[in-house]
């Protein structure tokens, strides 16, 4: 998708949370979106099901909660998340629950997740 379409979705997206006349909620459904800088976006009730977002960067605060996912992006997300190195042992026991579904993204194997001297 190319940034002034991208960025005319989020104009919209932005107008639509905010209840102004013209705002349209952002369907970016199965679009690519691979290195799109995501980090300033209100995506909260976008629909990103099917999207492709492989080297972009998702908002970490409010705006990046409450989109619509479908497993791909999930099981993305949740193999990123697997990668981090916490002594803490809630997240050591969450990390080994969830590392089934993380190992299943396209991109496991990149990661490290599925190099069994890496676990």
């Amino acid at each position: 998708m190319k940034k002034k379409e991208l960025n005319e979705i989020l104009r919209l997206h932005e107008m639509w949370l905010n209840d102004e006349e013209g705002g349209k909620r952002a369907d970016l459904r199965r679009a690519n979106l691979q290195g799109a800088n995501l980090r300033m976006a209100d995506l909260r009730e976008a629909d990103l099901r099917g999207a492709s977002l492989d080297f972009s960067c998702l908002p970490l605060w409010c705006g990046g909660a409450h989109f619509k996912a479908d497993a791909t992006l999930l099981r993305q997300l949740m193999a990123h998340a697997c990668t981090l190195e916490c002594d803490d042992e809630e997240w050591t026991e969450l990390r080994e629950a969830i590392l089934p579904f993380a190992k299943k993204s396209h991109r496991a194997e990149d990661l490290g997740l599925l190099d069994k001297e890496k676990l």
